[in-house]
């Protein structure tokens, strides 16, 4: 190298002395933070010695010069690690942009960083052929690539799955049917941490090519889903109900999220219902789960849903004697919304149907809520709020919720208990067994159709606006009933 300063002179030393004890006391002086403090001594200490080291080739006779160029080579390598591993990776990338970094991108950087200073050295340190020495003959590289592919591959898998990213540190993933935590993602293998507690180490050639499931994104919400069955004697809106309400008063379940019911088939022994919702953290899907399955057992012994076994057993019994609808019947045939429909047909439906018990204050419909099911008034006052304000007071013998069931609208407004009452909910599919046996309720529904065209503002300043609206909601009837 070129000399800077001639070998008696001390001045290069006595200037990087006095270099070196100014950083020193500025560093002490200064309020730096304690890994700030530290990562500048861990530079500055070796900068120095590589600037001793040009001094004292220097001073120094020539035969320590090949040495000394390997020790400012070995104290380059770690400089520039520190530099880019622990300053840039851990300190700007981590710290301050609250970035993930793998392990593996760390030791990647390590490795090139080392390989970089250890083809320096061999070259212009110790002055070997590299070309002779890196151009084995085919016999080496078969034997070596052979003993050496399944790390190669977990090498080169790593470096695939962070640079796509199907999963980062402390995703909830599924892998062979494990599922768990990712702890630790390196050059060889991914560690997680199953839901049971314990490590699984997982070679990342292996995951590259299994199907893997991130329950942490694109959200962290996940949707859950479970089977239960019930008896055949249980009409399908009463369970519906009744787990819905269970899955809304769970503090777990994110309500944000849409909660849902299904008839999902006709078993040997039970009809089993597939019952959706959804969660905001996937380490607690076992304890929701629990949760929900043991409040369905109280909740169903209480409201007399039978869970049956899936045993077969002849049992020699009576029908329990019907019970007596014939108040509910009554009241509902003097509704005009029943005038076409006989006495046989709504008792029928009332089998299908689900009785409500509401004290005060108790919702029964949102605003803007989707709903397939109309209610009605059998006793006790429901208030009608439209916008936060009361604008009708509805009484027995009175129905509300139709055109949700009808037309598939969103609720129009929020119905609530202002008194003790009692409901009877219909749902959709009720009402298309009344209506295939009663078709002359059509008329009763066009009549219903006629008053809501009637009430739209337009309507008063077009009447044939009016006639428009009525011929579009008895559209969506007949499509939503098969009548089309």
């Amino acid at each position: 190298m070129t000399d800077l300063f001639p070998a008696e002179s001390n001045v290069f030393l006595l200037a990087l002395g006095a270099a070196y004890l100014l950083s020193v006391v500025l560093v002490g002086l200064i309020p730096f933070a304690a890994h700030t403090r530290s990562s500048f001594l861990k530079i500055l200490h070796p900068a120095v010695l590589i600037g001793l080291c040009e001094y004292l080739k220097r001073a120094l006779a020539p035969g320590f010069a090949a040495a000394l160029n390997g020790v400012e080579l070995l104290l380059g390598a770690w400089l520039s690690v520190h530099l880019v591993v622990n300053v840039y990776v851990g300190q700007f990338l981590v710290a301050r942009r609250r970035l993930q970094v793998s392990s593996i991108v760390r030791d990647t950087a390590r490795l090139v960083i080392i390989a970089a200073f250890v083809i320096v050295f061999l070259r212009y340190v110790l002055h070997w052929n590299l070309a002779a020495i890196l151009t084995p003959s085919a016999i080496l590289t078969a034997i070596i690539g052979l003993a050496m592919q399944d790390t190669i591959g977990n090498f080169i898998a790593g470096l695939l799955i962070h640079a796509e990213k199907p999963f980062d540190i402390n995703d909830w993933i599924e892998v062979e049917d494990k599922q768990g935590q990712v702890r630790e993602l390196n050059w060889r293998y991914t560690k997680i941490e199953t839901v049971d507690r314990y490590y699984m180490v997982i070679p990342n050639n292996k995951i590259a090519t299994q199907k893997v499931l991130n329950y942490s994104k694109p959200v962290p919400t996940v949707n859950e889903y479970l089977n239960i069955g019930v008896s055949y004697d249980v009409a399908p809106l009463k369970v519906k109900r009744t787990v819905e309400a269970i899955l809304d008063a769970n503090a777990n379940i994110d309500k944000a999220e849409r909660r849902e019911v299904f008839l999902h088939e006709f078993g040997d022994s039970s009809i089993v219902y597939r019952i959706k919702y959804a969660i905001r953290d996937f380490s607690i899907h076992r304890q929701v789960r629990d949760e929900v399955y043991s409040a369905i057992w109280y909740r169903f012994r209480q409201e007399g849903i039978e869970i049956p076994y899936p045993i077969r057993t002849v049992v020699m019994h009576r029908d329990p004697p019907p019970p007596d609808d014939a108040r509910y019947v009554d009241l509902l045939s003097t509704m005009p919304f029943f005038s076409g429909a006989g006495r046989d047909s709504i008792a029928r439906m009332l089998r299908f149907g689900l009785v409500h018990e509401c004290e005060p204050g108790r919702k029964v419909i949102e605003e803007n809520a989707e709903g397939d099911s109309m209610f009605f008034i059998i006793t006790g006052e429901f208030s009608i709020l439209r916008g936060g304000r009361n604008i009708a007071a509805l009484g027995p013998g009175d129905f509300f919720g139709e055109m949700s069931l009808l037309t598939g609208e969103k609720r129009k407004a929020r119905v609530e208990a202002a008194s003790r009452g009692t409901l009877l909910e219909i749902d959709r599919n009720a009402f298309r067994v009344l209506l295939k046996n009663e078709p002359g309720m059509l008329r009763a529904i066009e009549e219903v159709f006629s008053r809501r065209a009637a009430d739209n503002d337009a309507a008063d300043k077009d009447a044939r606006k009016g006639e428009d609206i009525r011929q579009t909601l008895w559209s969506r009837f007949k499509s939503i009933f098969g009548m089309a």
